[in-house]
């Protein structure tokens, strides 16, 4: 198992897809089974006009996916998430509203991020 792939409970990490990036809590690490148990924070997609320019920071679709399933995902597809990506994504989970309709989105939302993870990867 490689070092940089020891996550810590409570640690912030990112799975990235295509123009997507879905950051999560580390809730455990089951080492024996390299495995990683995440608890999904927010869903940040980039659009895709804003992808072909690198030298700015583009601005980010945001989806508060807090209240949806918890990922038992490999270790290896996740990777630690930097601060200076994490901290004003996350600064505006506060202002999001969680109304029931925004969570059946946000769920919808997961949902086809995860299947269309998968589909690539498989």
């Amino acid at each position: 198992m490689d070092k940089k792939n020891q996550f810590k409970p409570c640690q912030i990490v990112c799975l990235e897809h295509k123009n997507s990036c879905l950051y999560g809590e580390v809730v455990q690490v089951i080492t024996t089974r390299e495995l990683c148990w995440v608890r999904p924070l927010i869903l940040a997609k980039l659009s895709l006009e804003a992808a072909i320019f690198e030298d700015f920071v583009p601005e980010k679709q945001v989806v508060d996916v807090r209240l949806t399933s918890d990922l038992i995902f490999p270790m290896n597809l996740f990777r630690a998430a930097l601060d200076i990506e994490v901290i004003p994504i996350l600064s505006q989970l506060e202002k999001m509203d969680l109304t029931p309709s925004k969570i059946q989105i946000a769920k919808g939302e997961l949902q086809d991020f995860i299947k269309n993870f998968w589909t690539q990867e498989s």
